[in-house]
């Protein structure tokens, strides 16, 4: 029996079972619909998003799962929206009716004492950061609160209880393994996909791409955000070039919009041209 499922451009789709199975054969994690036993197991954390009812939610157990999901989404052109730690205060990591690209299973995190650098999985939360960091006697500038995922803080900014002394999470960032809108595997760094790295902490959560595995400088500028027109009068009021260059960093790595949850930054028309 065929699913209807949301799409990116507000109408709805039909994907038949076989195309559901097909895809779950296909991935090392859970594709979960209402009515299976685990659907309900982790709700949203915010009560805002307490009444949304995702069609779709697969519980990703690594990258290349990531990359299925994404590609199963763009095929049908479904509605997503992406789940790390699930700790959204608006409640943007779930979405009604489309597709969640859950993370909760992807929490691993490997600490490089003498480098000092910890590799830390998409779906990880600070309690999992701290935890392997104090191992070494080692802290990375994170949350307050244990149970907030370390993606989403991360490229939010992040303020913690060292930020004085170490600054926000985002000055710790080195580099981001992005799971980009074709499905394609990028790392971003200073050294690579450079303008892919300079976008991600300017940018709002998840509007180019999904975050996968990412190792914990850069300076980070807060985001006015772009509900409507007067919204982005001001964004591009405040941003100036760098808003543009935002634009254009879009067109490059999502032409069509497909990530646009959350607070969106619309693809440069003249990239795309």
């Amino acid at each position: 029996m065929p699913i209807a499922i949301a799409t990116v451009d507000g109408g709805r789709t039909s994907v038949d079972e076989s195309a559901l199975d097909q895809f779950a054969a296909s991935i090392r994690g859970e594709l979960l619909k209402p009515g299976d036993s685990r659907y309900s197991e982790k709700p949203v954390y915010n009560a805002m998003a307490a009444d949304r009812r995702p069609a779709l939610i697969v519980r990703c157990t690594g990258t290349a799962d990531v990359v299925d999901a994404v590609k199963f989404a763009r095929q049908h052109n479904l509605l997503v929206a992406v789940r790390g730690g699930g700790h959204s205060v608006a409640g943007h990591s779930t979405c009604d009716n489309g597709i969640v690209i859950d993370l909760t299973r992807m929490r691993g995190v490997e600490v490089d004492p003498e480098s000092r650098i910890a590799r830390v999985q998409g779906g990880a939360l600070w309690g999992d950061v701290d935890r392997e960091t104090q191992a070494f006697g080692l802290v990375v500038p994170g949350g307050v609160v244990s149970e907030t995922g370390v993606a989403g803080l991360t490229l939010g900014g992040g303020e913690g209880w060292v930020r004085r002394k170490y600054g926000l999470t985002i000055d710790s960032l080195l580099s981001a393994r992005v799971v980009c809108a074709d499905g394609s595997v990028r790392t971003a760094s200073a050294k690579s996909e450079v303008d892919l790295f300079w976008a991600l902490p300017r940018a709002p959560r998840r509007s180019f791409n999904q975050i996968a595995p990412y190792s914990t400088g850069t300076t980070y500028t807060n985001f006015t955000g772009q509900a409507d027109e007067s919204a982005v009068t001001l964004a591009s009021t405040a941003y100036g070039a760098n808003m543009a260059r935002l634009s254009v960093i879009k067109a490059k790595y999502d032409p069509d919009n497909f990530f646009r949850l959350n607070a969106n930054i619309s693809p440069a028309a003249t990239a795309r041209a």
